[in-house]
Parts: C-alpha cells; sequence; structure tokens
C-alpha cells in the first residue's frame, strides 16, 4: 500500500474543486441577511488568499466578483442618500 501524502493547501484544493463553493459564495453575497454576507466575504477573502490561481477564476465565472462590486455600489449610493437627505 502506497500513501500519498497532501499538504493542507493541495488537500483544500483537491476538496474544493470537487465543490460548487464559488456558486454558493455568491448565493450568500446575495442575501439580505448581514451575518450571511459577512461569513460569505471572510470565505472569499480566505480562498483567495490561500489558493488565488483557481479562485480567482472560479469567482469571476460564478458572479462573486460581481456581487461584491454590487455590494460596494449599494453602500456607496445609500451613503449619498443619507448625506443628502
Amino acid at each position: 500500500l502506497r500513501m500519498i501524502y497532501y499538504s493542507p493547501s493541495d488537500l483544500l484544493e483537491q476538496i474544493l474543486k470537487q465543490q460548487s463553493i464559488s456558486s454558493h459564495i455568491a448565493s450568500m453575497l446575495a442575501s439580505t441577511d448581514y451575518k450571511i454576507v459577512i461569513s460569505a466575504l471572510q470565505m472569499a477573502e480566505i480562498l483567495m488568499k490561500k489558493l488565488p490561481q483557481i479562485f480567482s477564476v472560479y469567482f469571476y465565472r460564478e458572479g462573486v466578483v460581481h456581487q461584491i462590486e454590487i455590494l460596494i455600489g449599494f453602500g456607496i449610493s445609500s451613503m449619498t442618500r443619507s448625506s443628502t437627505s
């Protein structure tokens, strides 16, 4: 029996490649519950720090980047509205 050893980064990559984690994070970012949105942002940040070569592509493809752009736009527009009131 031959044992194959993976580094933690390799193991994380193998597990996440089989899951649709990017689309799951994108749907979490579209939530109206701020706790879910913050959790999604934290997961996205961790994945980009650990495996940027993979998730930079998946996050564009699965809509994570788009959802973050929407959140940024919403924050700016709501701040503008409240300051002009």
